[in-house]
């Protein structure tokens, strides 16, 4: 179970990631973001990659909670594809998003992928599900049509995460919003019924 003191000592790793980096971050750092001893903070976290992979656990974790209101949202009637606009923008926000410096960012996302690869991939297989929900749903109730893209809803979902993430890699920050809304324009219009 989660308490105040363990809550509060994961965001100041967080933030202390986000400022610093993984390499330049440390315990002392984290201590005084959080304004604990390191002997409390190292109740709570052993040593810097456990900081870490809490604090990544922590943002996989709001990432899917942060999901939560839009699908709600399309339960009560949003359309399919405003819903998974919506999915990617809430899914992504709660990463380190205090993070200034794109060095930083990357240095962030390699070390991540070392250090906590499982937590990752679960972070995708939540987005990748979540994604597939919408499709399979709206694909029953005859909103879209997948049929000219010959993909299942898994795939769909799959290729759309994927190029979603190859945008962010690619594209400076104010660019990657247009290019995500251009990206989701294209799959709706591949996606769209044809009436007769």
């Amino acid at each position: 179970m989660t308490n105040d003191t363990e809550i509060a000592i994961i965001n100041a790793a967080r933030h202390v990631f986000s400022k610093h980096g993984y390499k330049r971050a440390n315990m002392s750092l984290i201590s005084e973001q959080c304004g604990f001893s390191r002997v409390t903070v190292h109740k709570y976290l052993a040593n810097k990659e456990d900081a870490f992979r809490q604090s990544i656990q922590k943002i996989v974790e709001d990432s899917l909670l942060a999901c939560k209101p839009t699908i709600e949202a399309y339960e009560q009637g949003q359309p399919c594809w405003e819903t998974i606009a919506c999915l990617l923008e809430e899914w992504r926000k709660p990463s380190f998003k205090d993070v200034i410096d794109p060095l930083v960012l990357h240095e962030l996302e390699y070390y991540g992928q070392e250090i906590a690869p499982d937590l990752f991939k679960r972070a995708y297989n939540d987005i990748d599900n979540l994604l597939e929900y919408v499709l399979s749903d709206s694909e029953k109730q005859g909103c879209i049509n997948l049929s000219r893209l010959n993909l299942t809803t898994k795939q769909l979902a799959q290729l759309i995460v994927s190029s979603i993430s190859g945008i962010r890699h690619r594209i400076d920050m104010d660019d990657s919003k247009i290019e995500r809304q251009n990206l989701i324009q294209i799959f709706a219009q591949a996606t769209l019924v044809q009436h007769q």
